[in-house]
């Protein structure tokens, strides 16, 4: 729903078929929007969007010329291709970005990795992000100690106090997913390509690493 709401992707007949393979045509169209490839002339047109891609050198024109509006494409051939439009722009979209980046990441990992690897992956990021919560707090005391001590050096009382230390965040870890993604040739669905769309667009910088590590395995085993 929140990729239809961005025009990202359209229902067919008011059927989003979410288990359907994703055409060709759709995904680039998605791609065009999200990352906005497309100038004052661009349509929904297959020619139209094939030039978006190429003329910001996301695709190439010879490959574009083998392929058709309606084909389908693997996992592994939608995440290379996405990664060529990270290297190019940030994708934007308001109500994929609204929902919450370890949600994206659970169900993300869950629809890719399995269950287990997405209990695993979120227990480990929540594990690092209190290790850094507690290494803040650490730092702050040790700043108070070291303050005070140098007061009573001094002959004085030091008015420095302890400052409240805000927990830290758990960052998403999507490397589960974006490994088996990467080495998966089965077709890409409609509500896949969704979820896809909500890691670039949400996720930031510790995404695009996720996804950089996993095409360089893939290309390494290639």
């Amino acid at each position: 729903m929140a990729a239809c709401r961005d025009g990202l992707l359209a229902g067919d007949r008011d059927k989003f078929r979410p288990e359907g393979a994703i055409t060709r045509g759709d995904f680039y169209g998605a791609l065009i929007s999200a990352f906005r490839f497309s100038t004052p002339f661009t349509t929904q047109d297959w020619s139209s969007i094939a030039d978006a891609l190429v003329d910001v050198g996301v695709l190439d024109a010879k490959t574009v010329r083998g392929q058709g509006p309606n084909d389908r494409l693997s996992r592994s051939d939608a995440l290379e291709i996405l990664l060529r439009c990270l290297d190019k722009s940030t994708a934007v979209a308001r109500n994929l970005a609204s929902i919450d980046a370890m949600t994206v990441s659970r169900d993300f990992n869950r629809e890719f990795a399995g269950p287990d690897a997405a209990v695993e992956a979120e227990a480990k990021a929540k594990s690092v992000a209190n290790a850094e919560t507690k290494a803040r707090v650490n730092a702050e005391y040790n700043r108070v100690a070291k303050a005070r001590k140098a007061a009573k050096a001094q002959g004085k009382v030091s008015k420095v106090k302890v400052k409240k230390v805000a927990p830290v965040p758990p960052k998403p870890i999507l490397d589960p997913g974006f490994e088996a993604f990467a080495q998966s040739n089965r077709d890409l669905t409609r509500a896949e390509s969704c979820l896809l769309l909500a890691t670039a667009i949400r996720l930031g910088a510790d995404r695009y690493s996720a996804l950089e590590r996993a095409a360089t395995r893939v290309a390494s085993s290639g």
